[in-house]
């Protein structure tokens, strides 16, 4: 009988990449944010625009205008796969080559203005390294 262990090897590898990103990312992107917003507070939304390109969307209200900057990336991370089993009385280990899998990293990020299309605040959803990464890319 010969039993796989890929899925329960890419389960334990996506999680514990997973914990890293969030971890490791979620702290990032809370500061990243914080500095943006210190940066780019009260300044028109053409300077953010100038870094990011044009926003995805813009939803005029009452208080201003929403703007939404989508960002996503995407990586490639392998898998080897150990087969364990028996052939007969024999105990066998076959390792294959690695399978890569590829998986992608969002974020979204909401920026309000005021009716002078000044920045007033943000707030931003998504995966937190690919929002760190969006951050970081503002000067």
């Amino acid at each position: 009988m010969i039993a796989s262990h890929r899925g329960e090897a890419v389960a334990v590898k996506r999680l514990g990449l997973v914990v890293v990103l969030a971890v490791a990312g979620c702290v990032d992107a809370q500061v990243s944010e914080r500095q943006m917003f210190e940066r780019y507070n009260g300044r028109p939304i053409s300077d953010l625009v100038l870094q990011w390109g044009r926003p995805e969307s813009a939803i005029e209200r009452p208080q201003g205008t929403i703007f939404t900057f989508t960002s996503s990336m995407q990586y490639v991370s392998t898998t080897p796969i150990t087969t364990i089993g028996t052939v007969g009385t024999t105990p066998i280990v076959l390792n294959a080559a690695d399978v890569p899998t590829t998986d992608t990293l969002s974020c979204r990020v909401n920026v309000y203005t005021d009716h002078q299309q000044r920045i007033v605040g943000l707030r931003h959803r998504g995966t937190n390294g690919a929002c760190a990464q969006m951050y970081d890319r503002l000067h």
